[in-house]
């Protein structure tokens, strides 16, 4: 099944699942095996390969032992700044914050020294 923007989550999580249950076993990897060299708990393979949520790190863990992390790069890619761009937002990025400003007081009250009675 390829993967669109019309799937429900349920449906992308059961189909990567399947895919990454297809490749450990087309690699003759055992889950008991993957779970040890991703150091993830059994649960958390059989968890991800039914279609249930895993944590995102554990997922990282188990593509990295499969040797699938660098397919992350064709999914998301990185953005590219035109040189240009990225000297005008440089120069616009705040170096500092400084506090907010007090108020003024109103112009019609008359400014005092602070001892007169």
């Amino acid at each position: 099944m390829e993967i669109q923007d019309t799937l429900t989550d349920e449906s992308v999580l059961a189909e990567l699942g399947g895919r990454i249950k297809q490749i450990r076993i087309d690699r003759g990897i055992t889950q008991t095996q993957l779970a040890e060299k991703a150091n993830v708990s059994l649960s958390t393979i059989v968890r991800l390969e039914s279609g249930s949520s895993v944590q995102m790190d554990s997922f990282i863990r188990i593509m990295r032992s499969l040797r699938l992390l660098g397919k992350f790069n064709g999914l998301v890619q990185e953005q590219e700044l035109h040189p240009v761009k990225l000297l005008r937002t440089e120069t616009k990025r705040k170096k500092r914050v400084s506090p907010k400003r007090q108020e003024k007081p109103p112009a019609d009250s008359a400014w005092k020294w602070g001892d007169e009675k």
